[in-house]
């Protein structure tokens, strides 16, 4: 009984809660909007697919912190990337790849990749880690003001738009 009534009661709670924070916030909304919009072209707010409940996709929106053109970009900053691959996970001797040779044993069947050899499993192992995600040290994408945005979490207030229409609690 106390399981049914609970999703109705915190759907209720969020939803009180969202609206009242955005109609207080909303002189703030306002204000940081048109410092977006007077700083760089493009939309104020940035959106992004996520996947919710239930495997449910939703727009995540926030506020746009990156110059219009950002994802252009992305393929000429890679190398920048603090979530790349480590370029010691290249193997360069047939017959072992680094993790093998760390467990030390040979490693079998071997692939030939990046101008190197590398086994089936390290291989797979190292596709799991590269570019999943993208975080760069003073990424030269983010506007001044958008710096400033992160650094407060103030970009994250239009996702109480979100907790609005039930995406997100």
């Amino acid at each position: 009984m106390q399981q049914k009534l609970y999703a109705p009661v915190k759907r209720a709670f969020d939803f009180t809660v969202a609206l009242t924070a955005l109609i207080a916030l909303s002189p703030l909304l306002l204000i940081v909007a048109i410092i977006i919009k007077l700083e760089s072209k493009g939309p104020v707010i940035y959106k992004s697919k996520r996947v919710g409940q239930y495997y449910k996709l939703f727009d995540l929106i926030k506020f746009r912190t990156m110059r219009a053109d950002a994802d252009k970009n992305l393929n000429i900053l890679k190398e920048l990337n603090q979530y790349k691959t480590d370029s010691r996970l290249k193997a360069t001797n047939p017959g072992e790849c680094p993790f093998c040779k760390a467990l030390g044993h040979n490693c079998s069947p071997l692939l030939h990749h990046d101008n190197g050899f590398i086994c089936e499993n390290f291989y797979f192992l190292k596709q799991e880690k590269s570019n999943a995600f993208y975080k760069i040290k003073n990424d030269p994408r983010v506007t001044r003001f958008g710096s400033f945005l992160r650094k407060t979490s103030i970009d994250e207030i239009p996702q109480l738009v979100n907790i609005l229409k039930g995406d997100m609690s």
